[in-house]
């Protein structure tokens, strides 16, 4: 949108109602003073951040939440007012809600600045929030870090399983995970016909070692399970891993493996967490 500001003004009630006031127009963005604005309002129809762009001259941008059926304005989103001519704001936004745009002249000491103002708005989708956007994200509804392509980081490492055989099956000798991240949780369950549950927190990462199960005798049928998981933290864990599921089955005497993934705060194996 291109237009020219210099007979724009600011009003002391423009956003209310006939039935209720809604007070003057805003006209200052943290220590920034500003005048003559214009205004704009939309609705995102995604999750996502807004961007406004202007041009021209100096500039002062908010954006705001806004009731459209009452024309009351909301809550200040955000607002930008660095020197210099144009600025270029970035503010958060939800589908459903109502929001309206402030474009002001910067008043630096000599009045608004106005003239000839180009203001560009575009949406980008981000459906899960975690600041990268969807056209870049290679996991769009699963919230991640940028370096990472959007995705959450991957406990990437595999249980160390030694047994022997036995009559009725196997007998295990060591159940070890090397290469846990610090923070990580394990959690054991061996089931049909093997009654046994065990909980490891690893602060300072490492190896865990399973000794609960060393040495125990499974039979034929029994049933090892194994959840590796990360809780949100901070840095690359701020919204949590992509943990690791193991399954142990005994078949005779043997054993077979099955490796699942699991969605960060979920139990629940999957084949694909992307």
């Amino acid at each position: 949108d291109t237009l020219v500001t210099a007979d724009a003004t600011t009003q002391a009630d423009l956003f209310s109602s006939q039935s209720s006031g809604g007070g003057p127009e805003p006209t200052a963005c943290r220590d920034a003073a500003f005048g003559k604005t214009v205004w704009y309002s939309f609705q995102p129809d995604r999750r996502g951040v807004v961007e406004v762009r202007t041009g021209g001259y100096d500039t002062v941008v908010s954006v705001f939440r806004y009731a459209e059926a009452s024309s009351a304005l909301g809550a200040l989103v955000d607002c930008d007012d660095k020197a210099g001519a144009g600025e270029d704001l970035f503010a958060r936004v939800e589908p459903g809600m109502s929001y309206a745009i402030q474009v002001g002249g910067a008043d630096r000491g000599t009045g608004p600045a106005s003239g000839t103002l180009q203001v560009t708005v575009d949406l980008f989708g981000d459906r899960d929030a975690d600041d990268v956007f969807d056209q870049l994200d290679q996991c769009p509804d699963l919230r991640g870090i940028g370096d990472r392509g959007g995705c959450p980081p991957r406990l990437r490492t595999s249980p160390v399983l030694r047994w022997t055989t036995t009559a009725s099956g196997v007998r295990v000798v060591d159940l070890r995970i090397p290469a846990l991240p610090r923070g990580t949780s394990v959690q054991l369950r061996c089931q049909r016909r093997c009654g046994l549950s065990q909980t490891l927190a690893m602060p300072r990462g490492g190896t865990a070692n399973l000794r609960a199960l060393a040495r125990r005798g499974l039979s034929n049928g029994a049933s090892v399970e194994l959840r590796l998981t990360h809780p949100a933290a901070g840095g690359d864990y701020a919204y949590g891993a992509i943990g690791e599921y193991f399954r142990y089955d005994v078949r005779g005497h043997d054993v077979r493996r099955l490796r699942r993934c699991l969605l960060p705060g979920s139990s629940t194996p999957r084949r694909s967490c992307r």
